[in-house]
């Protein structure tokens, strides 16, 4: 009986660890892939722009999340949400 029940402790430990541990790692992952779509947009945005001078903005979709950019006095912008709050990521450019 001793045995179940400090099993059952030890068990109830290590999950009640883990899952708060994995829900922030994927919380932190979700967030760096958003950081690294917003800087491929901005990449992208250049293209488009060099391209099509007159484009100074648009809206491209990746994986199921929209990313606004603004190109303005040599710098290009690209906004998006992240839970729920904006976020943004500009580059210069020459």
């Amino acid at each position: 009986m001793m045995e179940a029940m400090l099993a059952l402790f030890f068990f109830s430990c290590i999950f009640l660890t883990l899952i708060p541990m994995t829900n922030d790692l994927y919380n932190q992952m979700q967030k760096r892939r958003m950081s690294l779509h917003a800087m491929h947009v901005n990449y992208e945005a250049t293209k488009i722009h060099l391209k099509n001078p007159h484009q100074v903005q648009g809206e491209i979709q990746v994986d199921r999340s929209f990313y606004q950019w603004t190109i303005a006095s040599q710098q290009v912008c690209t906004t998006y949400l992240y839970k729920e709050e904006q976020k943004s990521s500009c580059v210069k450019y020459k």
